[in-house]
């Protein structure tokens, strides 16, 4: 039974439960982890989120470029590993609980908001493409190309399937998200009539209630993008896109003006439909 659901696109896979995807990805770890010896070591890492991203993609591409070389016919992934090992600047220790901390810390370093930092292609990058140029391009070339298609294609069908299904998660049964007085209009507000401004930021306060902390970050980040494309839908797109999009892809459409652009479409449709 281990093949059960290895086809591509199984519908097994597809309507599974988490506990057996969760099995099935520790069953292909542990296949993984054993037919390979090797380990990785990432030695006097540092706390800075800038040199900690720099310095784990430097260890990453270094390890991958040398078992690339090294291994170009294996059917086992360059970056397999038999044990992960990690040691922090200035701190003891190397184990599971240090590795823990490890993966929180390069997880909430990608995902922050803030730009990522340049990473330098090193000499690991630039030995490789002197390689693969004095290679010679003749079969090798033409058994990659293949793939090549075949990886643009199925990226192609994933985007795809990836719009349509997040506009089904669309709805115009959301509720809007109240983006909250600058500043400048609370100031406006409050010299011409305190009872209204009064009035005004507790209906707020109640038509966001509903939104989590880091829903409500979300929401201060799109809402002016939102209204720079649509001003007078600002509010209720907003808030479809709070409830119907999962917050990696919140996270992704927020740094790409135009994935946003294309939910805001996709958004004005339903409203108008």
């Amino acid at each position: 039974l281990d093949d059960v659901g290895n086809e591509l696109g199984s519908i097994i896979n597809e309507s599974s439960g988490f506990s057996a995807r969760e099995q099935r990805f520790r069953h292909d770890m542990e296949r993984l982890k054993n037919a390979h010896q090797k380990d990785i070591r990432f030695e006097a890492m540092e706390r800075d989120r800038i040199l900690l991203i720099q310095k784990t993609f430097r260890i990453l591409n270094s390890y991958y470029y040398r078992n690339q070389n090294m291994n170009s016919s294996s059917s086992v992934p360059p970056l397999a590993v038999q044990r992960v090992k990690i040691t922090f600047k200035d701190e003891p220790g190397e184990g599971s609980g240090v590795a823990r901390s490890f993966y929180s810390s390069i997880v909430e370093a990608i995902l922050s908001e803030e730009k990522l930092p340049v990473l330098e292609l090193g000499t690991y990058g630039a030995l490789s493409a002197a390689q693969s140029t004095s290679n010679s391009l003749s079969s090798h070339a033409q058994r990659q190309q293949r793939p090549s298609r075949e990886r643009r294609t199925t990226l192609a069908t994933y985007l795809r399937s990836d719009r349509r299904s997040s506009s089904m998660l669309l709805s115009s049964e959301a509720r809007p998200f109240k983006f909250p007085l600058s500043s400048t209009d609370t100031s406006i507000a409050t010299t011409t009539n305190n009872t209204n401004n009064n009035t005004n930021n507790n209906s707020e306060t109640n038509i966001n209630e509903h939104w989590t902390p880091s829903k409500i970050k979300l929401g201060v980040s799109i809402y002016p993008k939102v209204a720079a494309i649509q001003r007078f839908h600002a509010e209720k797109i907003t808030g479809m896109l709070l409830e119907g999009l999962p917050t990696p892809q919140l996270q992704r459409i927020i740094n790409i003006d135009e994935d946003l652009r294309i939910k805001v479409e996709e958004a004005m449709n339903i409203l108008t439909s």
